[in-house]
């Protein structure tokens, strides 16, 4: 009989739910739409407090080429998923604060979550004056959700093509057979001057070949398209404004 109570409540025990109170053990994943490591931190001023909508930009290293781009949350925190493992920082800017930049990092294959120590960004101390400021585009900038490629700050660009170019676009790449990839994924929509092409890989990749850089005022990067935009480019919106002088038809 003892022997049958004892059995019972080690039946029963293992039954029993855990507790909510008891501690439990996170592994950070990243989100579905990574396809890579997931480099994660917070951005805050010399006090402390959150920057919330601080620019945050991926570098990848020795090239600086930018991989991809988000703004800080309220909270100042802030994700950026990396398209492969390799040595990268994170540099961050807003508006009345010095440019920061993280240290050096290594991401390598398999990791997930990565968390770096809090950026810190110093108050401007120039002096406010009644003058007239003309403010100059970054090479690349993320302006309402969508990364900007500013070619007209690229003095490279002579000679070549848009093809060329657009490799340079953060998390922008080209296939051997000519495919436009944005973060590895084929599944991304290219637009001309907002209008989506309906071109082929090919018609496209000809199109862009025949088309000079100096013809391209810049490239958007766009890589959480809403549901105004059509499903099939899950992977992101890659549009190339021309400028309006050389435009000419493409369909």
């Amino acid at each position: 009989m003892l022997n049958t109570l004892l059995l019972l409540l080690l039946v029963g025990s293992q039954a029993l739910p855990y507790s909510s109170d008891a501690p439990s053990l996170t592994v950070s994943k990243a989100p579905s739409y990574a396809v890579g490591p997931l480099v994660a931190g917070v951005v805050r001023d010399a006090v402390g407090q959150p920057l919330p909508g601080a620019q945050l930009l991926l570098v990848r290293l020795p090239d600086s080429t930018v991989v991809t781009g988000t703004q800080a949350d309220e909270e100042g925190h802030y994700e950026l998923a990396a398209v492969s493992a390799g040595r990268y920082l994170v540099r961050a800017r807003a508006l009345g604060w010095q440019p920061a930049e993280s240290l050096p990092f290594t991401l390598s294959e398999g990791q997930q979550t990565v968390m770096l120590p809090p950026l810190r960004l110093q108050a401007e101390t120039k002096a406010l004056r009644e003058v007239t400021v003309t403010g100059q585009q970054q090479a690349t900038e993320l302006v309402d959700g969508k990364l900007v490629y500013n070619l007209d700050q690229q003095v490279s660009t002579a000679g070549s093509t848009a093809l060329e170019v657009l490799r340079r676009a953060p998390g922008v790449s080209v296939s051997q057979n000519d495919e436009i990839l944005l973060r590895g994924n084929a599944n991304v929509n290219v637009m001309l001057d907002g209008k989506l092409t309906y071109l082929s890989p090919q018609q496209l990749s000809t199109y862009l070949k025949s088309t000079p850089a100096s013809n391209l005022a810049r490239i958007e990067v766009l890589l959480t398209p809403d549901s105004r935009y059509d499903a099939s480019g899950n992977a992101g919106i890659i549009n190339i404004i021309t400028k309006k002088s050389t435009r000419r038809g493409y369909a």
